[in-house]
């Protein structure tokens, strides 16, 4: 009788969750609800208004508004990153290797760009090949090699276009007076009748270069925010405006879940800056308010950032309860920068704010272990400090305290709304998901955010206790419940 009895109850517990108005319905058809919504996830829409009732952030809303894609451009250019080739592609790339003596490869082997013929009248014609198919024709300027370097330009005068195919990406311009624009990732497979080995000139490569356009100065960044009833909050919002060297380019999306009794994270951000004859930047802040009885734990919550942002280029995630270093903006862009990698996520777990100013020692997630206390993955005791390099180094976690990205990253892997109350392993979903998505994660090369944590002292306005119960469930509920999201993220 007490296996069957714990056979009923497991069965329960897996196959079925818990809503706010405790009422019981099937995962199987919260996950057939999901299913049809991913590629709504995947686009995200540039304003969002949110009612306490849409519990999921809209994903059940049957009257949503029309949506708008993300980065398309970014996707465009870098679609190796999510795309699989076909095997079409692969047999048009492996065709077009073996039959021409000069081969540019995209790296999914859908599109290539091949030498038709050898030059005549000093002229040499090529064609950019769509998985095998033709279609464009160029006549080649220059060809170039110089020890490891090599070089094509092309140019089509049909619709004034030049292309450049160098070693790890194509770029291409419509007139001589405009910069080149990064146009795709690949390599060239065969040079000069020389065949290369596809899957060592894969393994070779490099990351897709940084792509910004403007000064850095004009990059614009958006800080996101989630807090649970944080009385540090608004002095966050006002360190980071205070702190930075370019605050007009400074945005912020604050998600926050707070009670009726609580101080609004934006009026104690104004009050702040007032009290220090500062400006209030609050036309550069969206916020999004839940009432407490419907906050679902962090990840529901960074999910609703991703509903805020519009199409600011960087995005910088933070805790609520943070601290800002002197011109944090322009630190956290240059380190970004050096890395050389337009995929590159610097994250970590930041140092605390009694130790602001001190760039000896920089945080790093180098560790893990598991977890004796019913969590699938313990995410303490990973954050060590080391002494920083002339870079960012690749690190293998990600850290929910600070994140410093483009905003495709966001884009392109949305927060999980539907990871209730999750908290121990948020930063491992994170990770897995960035880099299965072509992310890169790197310790910081300086310190540009500070967290308040338990033993730095608080401001006079961050007094106030710190709330952490998260959720108000009895003992029942919250087993359900809990026992739903682990078993989705296991």
């Amino acid at each position: 009788c007490l296996i069957v009895l714990l056979f009923f109850v497991n069965t329960v517990i897996i196959t079925w969750y818990m809503d706010n108005n405790g009422m019981l319905h099937s995962i199987k058809g919260r996950l057939e609800l999901l299913k049809r919504h991913v590629p709504w996830v995947q686009q995200v829409r540039d304003t969002v208004t949110l009612s306490p009732n849409n519990l999921d952030s809209g994903a059940d809303s049957p009257d949503r508004p029309n949506v708008v894609s993300g980065r398309d451009e970014i996707r465009r250019r870098h679609a190796f990153l999510r795309e699989t080739s076909s095997k079409r592609s692969r047999e048009a790339a492996e065709a077009a290797r073996t039959k021409y003596n000069y081969v540019w490869t995209e790296l999914t082997g859908s599109t290539s760009f091949v030498q038709l013929s050898a030059p005549e009248d000093g002229i040499s014609r090529w064609a950019e090949l769509h998985d095998g198919e033709f279609a464009f024709y160029f006549e080649q300027r220059h060809l170039i090699r110089k020890h490891n370097e090599r070089a094509v330009e092309l140019h089509d005068k049909n619709r004034e276009i030049t292309v450049l195919l160098l070693e790890r990406q194509s770029m291409f311009r419509h007139d001589a007076d405009s910069d080149y624009s990064v146009l795709y990732t690949g390599y060239f497979s065969v040079f000069g009748g020389v065949l290369a080995d596809p899957s060592g000139s894969r393994s070779s490569l490099k990351p897709p270069p940084p792509f910004v356009l403007g000064k850095p100065q004009d990059q614009t960044m958006v800080v996101m925010l989630a807090a649970y009833r944080d009385p540090l909050c608004g002095n966050t919002l006002f360190e980071l405006f205070e702190n930075a060297e370019f605050p007009a380019r400074v945005s912020a999306v604050v998600v926050q879940q707070i009670d009726p009794a609580d101080t609004d994270c934006i009026d104690d951000y104004c009050a702040i800056a007032a009290e220090n004859n500062r400006q209030c930047y609050r036309d550069q802040i969206k916020v999004d308010t839940v009432p407490i009885d419907f906050a679902r734990g962090v990840m529901p919550a960074r999910y609703r950032q991703n509903l805020l942002l519009e199409d600011q280029e960087f995005c910088v995630q933070v805790d609520s309860h943070s601290a800002f270093e002197t011109h944090w903006d322009t630190i956290a862009l240059e380190d970004w920068l050096t890395i050389e990698n337009e995929m590159a996520v610097i994250t970590a777990y930041p140092n605390m704010v009694k130790d602001r100013h001190d760039q000896r020692h920089t945080p790093s997630r180098c560790s893990t272990k598991w977890s004796t206390d019913l969590e699938v993955v313990h995410g303490g005791n990973s954050a060590l400090n080391a002494r920083p390099g002339p870079t960012p180094f690749l690190i293998p976690f990600f850290g929910a305290g600070t994140s410093f990205s483009k905003c495709h990253a966001n884009f392109n892997v949305p927060y999980d709304p539907y990871m209730s109350h999750l908290f121990g392993g948020e930063e491992f979903n994170r990770a897995v998901r960035l880099f299965t998505s072509g992310y890169d994660m790197y310790a910081p090369k300086r310190n540009f955010v500070y967290h308040y944590y338990d033993a730095d002292k608080k401001p006079a306005r961050g007094q106030a206790p710190r709330h952490r119960e998260f959720f108000h469930f009895s003992g029942d509920q919250r087993l359900v419940l809990g026992s739903q999201t682990t078993a989705r993220w296991r």
